[in-house]
């Protein structure tokens, strides 16, 4: 889901943020404009087809007829007005052409378009006017078009022909009969219901159809995809940003808590040294000195956190993660055997140092223990893993056997301020995830309910490999 932002005048008129639904409206606009280019399309092609079937039938037949005036000898029948007798074998051959199956009528033109032979005997010598198909046919270019059988007196040469509303096939096929300047000598037009040739158009407009159908289900659909697949990754981009955002601002008010204990720890530390110099109290000059080097030790610690937090790591940085997990695994050890749990530790053989500061990985390691510490009150067992995937990445794992996480909180985990613990910032896991991802390594979560939680720790790894 896309948003639009809303500026500070819209919110201080109460205005919401309007989600704007890309997948939604590219469904229904997408789908309606597909379906109008197909159907466009559609009927494009679908005239195409019968206009190219019919000119293919025309030309034939025109072909033939010129073919048969020609050899007959017959050119002069043409030039015969209204004789009605073709000399010759021609007057056997119009004869089969009116009673040829699905002929429903045949007329012969002479050059003035007068009618000198067809197969409806009161047609002949009459002469036909206003008719643009046997124009173009007297230029010389078959007509073929399907007509539909209308009224009597629409044409004078369709009376009585066939039922209206029946569909035909009319043809005009200009004859030149061998003529040496090419030019047409008169026209033959044929009426014809031919079942074959409408069987065939309607076989081609049906698998055309389908076809076109097809590719618009495809096209819809893959479209469909790329822009439902361009949606999820903008959600999650938008997601990471505002946690980013919610991070930067973590960032600040840490750094101004970090600025703000500096002071107090400079007063502990120098009222401690100011103790130290008291001479007439040596008793409790060992628990100063303590007081003195964990003000040191925590001062030294927020400096190097965040310095590692704001600045990308150093080039020359090298953490031994065997030693870290040793560390943070005895740190913890006496509040593990407190609330009854086992730190089990398995590290693998010749681990390569990762490229990530000491400090920083110590912490991130001692937070994920401290989560699986409060997530098992009642006791079980903490493991911690650590394997070379290659020599490239360090694995680092550290498993609990909790009640683990629903399928929603373990979607939500690393949303800044998301947390289920009482007195929880839920800063942890989107600030370690923020600064692995910020030097090259990656966290991941996977946890069922009833069988625990898993933290994985990809870390990158130096080409420096430790003893």
């Amino acid at each position: 889901m896309l948003y639009r932002s809303v500026n500070d005048s819209d919110q201080g008129r109460g205005a919401a943020t309007e989600p704007f639904r890309l997948l939604r409206w590219f469904a229904i606009l997408g789908g309606v404009a597909i379906v109008l280019v197909a159907l466009a399309a559609g009927l494009f092609l679908a005239r195409f087809v019968e206009r190219s079937s019919l000119s293919r039938d025309a030309a034939m037949l025109a072909q033939l007829l010129d073919n048969i005036v020609e050899v007959e000898e017959a050119a002069g029948f043409f030039a015969v007005e209204g004789s009605g007798q073709p000399p010759g074998d021609i007057e056997e051959f119009f004869d089969h052409l009116g009673r040829m199956p699905g002929v429903l009528r045949a007329v012969a033109y002479a050059k003035d378009h007068r009618i000198v032979w067809s197969s409806d005997p009161e047609l002949i010598g009459q002469r036909i006017v206003d008719n643009e198909e046997l124009e173009e046919a007297f230029a010389g270019s078959p007509v073929a078009e399907i007509a539909v059988a209308g009224p009597e007196g629409v044409k004078p040469e369709q009376a009585a022909m066939a039922p209206v509303g029946a569909r035909f096939v009319e043809n005009y096929l200009p004859i030149r009969a061998g003529t040496t300047d090419g030019s047409v000598i008169g026209v033959v037009e044929v009426y014809r219901a031919p079942p074959g040739l409408f069987a065939a158009i309607r076989e081609a407009n049906t698998r055309l159809v389908a076809g076109i159908a097809v590719a618009a289900v495809l096209l819809y659909a893959s479209l469909f995809v790329i822009v439902w697949r361009g949606t999820r990754i903008w959600q999650v981009r938008e997601a990471r940003l505002v946690a980013a955002e919610k991070l930067a601002t973590a960032g600040e008010m840490a750094s101004a808590v970090a600025h703000g204990l500096r002071n107090p720890l400079a007063s502990i530390r120098s009222s401690a040294e100011l103790a130290l110099s008291d001479t007439s109290a040596p008793d409790i000059a060992a628990p100063l000195g303590d007081i003195v080097q964990d003000v040191d030790r925590l001062e030294a610690w927020i400096r190097q956190y965040l310095n590692s937090v704001r600045q990308p790591v150093q080039a020359g940085t090298a953490t031994d993660v065997a030693d870290c997990i040793d560390a943070s695994a005895e740190a913890f050890a006496a509040q593990a055997e407190r609330a009854g749990i086992t730190l089990s530790v398995a590290i693998g053989r010749d681990l390569p140092k990762v490229r990530l500061g000491d400090v920083v990985l110590g912490q991130i390691v001692n937070g994920l223990i401290a989560n699986a510490i409060e997530a098992m009150p009642h006791g079980g067992t903490i493991r911690l893993s650590a394997q070379a995937e290659g020599r490239e990445l360090v694995r680092l794992r550290v498993e609990d056997d909790g009640p683990g996480m629903t399928a929603r909180q373990l979607d939500r985990a690393f949303e800044p301020f998301m947390t289920s613990k009482p007195g929880g910032l839920g800063l942890g896991l989107p600030m370690a995830r923020e600064i692995l991802e910020r030097h090259g390594g990656r966290l991941d979560l996977a946890s069922r309910p009833g069988h625990g939680t898993t933290a994985t720790l990809r870390l990158p790894a130096t080409v420096e490999r430790s003893a």
